[in-house]
């Protein structure tokens, strides 16, 4: 079951200045098709040149997601945080994916570890790694774990 919560506006430039508009639909052999005609005061106007961007509402507050010029990806987007909050909803962990360009941050990379090194490893143990993994981050001075990576391998060669 879609979640209502979740749907799906226009930002355009209007004489009104930026403004997320309500997407019209159109139907085009049998199926609903999104369309650049968005709804403006009670007025049917298309939007060329604007985004496209998702709108739901998580622990009380509004959220926003840019999702690009192209309906498909909207579409996708909009599929995805049903999915996430349906998830959520259900008692179900969801990782939260805030990567940026596919990359990992160093915080929950060691964060992770750690957690692990606690379940499975001896007290005294966890805490010298914990030490080390904050001492390694604060002198590494990177937020990313293949910034890491990538300076370590350009400084061997």
């Amino acid at each position: 079951m879609p979640n209502p919560s979740v749907w799906i506006i226009r930002i355009f430039k209007t004489a009104d200045g930026w403004r997320a508009l309500k997407p019209l639909w159109s139907k085009r052999s049998g199926k609903p098709l999104l369309t650049q005609r968005c709804l403006y005061k009670e007025t049917e106007i298309d939007t060329p040149g604007g985004r496209w961007e998702i709108e739901w509402v998580e622990e009380g507050k509004r959220k926003r997601l840019k999702c690009g010029d192209q309906p498909t990806h909207v579409l996708r987007a909009k599929a995805r945080q049903e999915l996430r909050l349906q998830a959520q909803a259900a008692g179900i962990a969801v990782v939260d994916q805030k990567a940026e360009n596919g990359k990992r941050l160093l915080a929950t990379v060691k964060a992770e570890y750690l957690a692990e090194c606690k379940a499975n490893k001896a007290p005294k143990t966890h805490q010298t790694m914990k030490q080390v993994l904050d001492t390694f981050t604060m002198v590494v001075g990177r937020r990313h774990l293949e910034e890491v990576i990538l300076e370590a391998t350009t400084e061997i060669s």
